[in-house]
């Protein structure tokens, strides 16, 4: 079993995290940890970087067309460098960027919606079809101890900033069903990317969709696993579930000025965090606070 340790604040995770060795940090007791794991009955989980190591916008990416692949590139690195804050330093009026440069917390959703909308018209222009988007799906293995941590659960959703179709291929591949909420493509008769539904789900919509599948799904709150990998999918933890951020100890570098910065307001609602490159410490807590 991997060691569990009590974290009392959020600065004491730094310290933890510099070490860089595999455990459980539990924001509450150890003891309360194990009675909360053993009432869990259904989970809610990010896609790339949780359930797969993998990515899956690199994935479809290699079906673009080189060219429409670089822009496609351009904006992931836009989007990713001003969501962490290295926003340009334009002041003035008469700079022509003074607002395409400037990102909102509260205009996210839109600039989340246009990039994915961008991404699935490039798509379109290289003539990616159906076929290719299954077939390149398979490609992505499961991170260890993902599909063990899903089977645990009675009711599953996964919630993406990706493709529906992309995943549930995944989930056909691996053998695994669970509802899926990602951005739907439409395909055209010859089964070719010709747009999407207009009901585009951002990392921003999380929080919507966990409380739609909870309504529906009849799950209390606090039976719910959420399991993510950035701060971005702590909007779809809610205070009572028991919410769970996965860090790799080899990303750990890349996530430090994210978890600096934004750590302190997620703090609360934080069950554990999990350094580790596999998800199967999480699935052996699960089954062995069942068995007590």
């Amino acid at each position: 079993m991997i060691a569990i340790e009590q974290v009392y604040c959020a600065t004491d995770v730094q310290s933890h995290l510099r070490e860089g060795q595999p455990k459980l940090l539990t924001r509450i007791t150890p003891d309360a940890l194990y009675r909360r794991a053993g009432k869990l009955e259904a989970g809610a989980f990010d896609f790339d970087g949780t359930l797969t190591a993998g990515s899956e916008w690199r994935a479809m990416g290699s079906l673009m067309r080189p060219d429409l692949h670089d822009i496609e590139m351009d904006n992931f690195r836009w989007y990713l460098s001003h969501i962490s804050g290295q926003c340009s330093n334009v002041v003035s009026l008469d700079d022509p960027d003074w607002w395409m440069e400037h990102l909102e917390s509260g205009n996210l959703l839109a600039v989340e919606s246009a990039w994915v909308t961008s991404s699935v018209y490039l798509m379109r222009l290289s003539g990616i079809t159906e076929e290719q988007l299954d077939d390149v799906a398979k490609t992505l293995s499961p991170r260890e101890g993902a599909l063990e941590l899903l089977r645990l659960m009675d009711k599953r959703v996964v919630i993406s900033f990706g493709i529906e179709q992309f995943i549930k291929s995944w989930l056909r591949h691996v053998d695994v069903s669970a509802a899926v909420a990602a951005t739907r493509i439409i395909f055209d008769d010859a089964g070719l990317v010709n747009r999407c539904h207009i009901n585009v789900v951002g990392a921003g919509s999380k929080k919507f969709v966990v409380k739609r599948f909870r309504d529906l799904s009849h799950v209390r709150e606090d039976h719910l696993l959420v399991v993510g990998d950035t701060v971005l999918d702590a909007s779809m933890m809610s205070p009572s579930s028991f919410n769970v951020l996965i860090i790799p100890p080899n990303e750990i570098e890349n996530q430090n000025s994210d978890f600096r910065n934004n750590l302190p307001k997620m703090w609360d609602r934080l069950t554990a965090i999990l350094v580790c490159d596999s998800l199967a410490p999480l699935a052996e807590l699960i089954k062995e606070a069942r068995k007590s």
